[in-house]
């Protein structure tokens, strides 16, 4: 799910709607936030002016509101608050204060922003929305194996509990699709040796031995990669089972008797729980998608590397690390098993 939305796009979703609301008084309509800020964002700006606001859905033509007070007179002043900001295009949509759904909720708006603003901060994530319907952080994570370290790491946010919710991490698998027809080679290069607390960067390169250029339309997305202990086959990294990519299609060329890198990705040897992966010999497998929207697969041999023992203090994952967060402007590969920047 990567990630900033439309004014009413995310809020306008489904949900279920209790008790109706009596009317309260409309004070005159003000100038909107800046434009600049999202749904959440003006949400917020709404709770800070009454407390009690937790945000808005609409379902089956009612427009919801969450309440985390059974009072009145919050009660009111959410909705006219709500309607100070957002009454325009309420209005437009066919909406008024007179018909307005309360639903009892447990956090404002302006706490759900808060923990938002907070769960970026757990590895791992490629997801963070408000989910309007349920009053509640959802954080989509990129591999099974992630939640108890990122519930780790809300727990020393001093969160109020229950606020943030992880959504379950489907396993994933290398796609299976026809093997690419068109004559070509395909090999996995990597370090034959790798320390600890260093990266290792992988490469797949196609060489194209014909005397025609070969042209390879593909998503964002193409790269899969599973790693596994080489001895007893056990995944140590599994492939992303629900990825968030972008809309886009490449067209990448190989000319006539060339070869050329057409996916990189780089691992930083922890596990999706977060510890270094042992020392040991370990298995790449890898395959690229190829064609919209009947995709066919390169898939190149597999290939073993070892890893020794090393100090991750020291090793050039730890210093990209420092890079990627104290630097703008500065972009890396994506590293397998780590946020990538959303």
């Amino acid at each position: 799910m990567p990630w900033s939305r439309l004014l009413l796009l995310s809020a306008l979703l489904t949900g279920s709607a209790l008790g109706q609301v009596t009317p309260p008084p409309i004070s005159p309509a003000r100038s909107q936030p800046a434009p600049r800020l999202n749904i959440d964002e003006l949400n917020a700006e709404i709770a800070r002016q009454a407390p009690a606001y937790g945000g808005f859905f609409v379902r089956d033509g009612l427009l919801s509101v969450y309440v985390t007070s059974t009072d009145p007179a919050q009660r009111q002043a959410a909705v006219r608050e709500l309607f100070a900001v957002q009454g325009e295009e309420l209005r437009r949509r066919g909406f008024s204060p007179e018909t307005v759904v309360f639903v009892p909720g447990q956090f404002n708006a302006e706490q759900l922003l808060e923990a938002k603003v907070a769960a970026r901060g757990i590895d791992g994530w490629q997801s963070i929305d408000i989910d309007e319907t349920r009053n509640r952080v959802v954080v989509e994570l990129l591999l099974p194996g992630m939640e108890e370290r990122a519930r780790a790491f809300l727990a020393e946010q001093g969160l109020p509990p229950g606020i943030v919710v992880i959504a379950p991490v489907p396993a994933g698998k290398l796609p299976e699709g026809p093997a690419f027809g068109a004559l070509h080679q395909a090999r996995l290069e990597v370090p034959a040796r790798v320390s600890q607390g260093d990266t290792l960067p992988i490469e797949l390169k196609v060489t194209n031995p014909s005397e025609e250029p070969l042209l390879l339309d593909h998503g964002a997305c193409a790269l899969e990669v599973e790693i596994r202990d080489a001895a007893t086959r056990e995944v140590v990294l599994p492939v992303p089972g629900a990825q968030t990519c972008l809309s886009v299609l490449y067209h990448t060329l190989v000319p006539a008797r060339s070869t050329v890198t057409v996916g990189r990705r780089e691992w930083n040897l922890q596990l999706p729980t977060g510890a270094l992966v042992p020392p040991g010999r370990y298995l790449i497998r890898a395959t690229f998608e190829v064609g919209v929207p009947d995709a066919e697969v390169i898939r190149p041999p597999d290939q073993t590397f070892e890893v020794v023992a090393g100090n991750p203090a020291t090793g050039t994952a730890q210093v990209r690390a420092v890079l990627r967060d104290g630097a703008s402007g500065i972009e890396f590969r994506t590293r397998l098993g780590e946020e990538g920047g959303r």
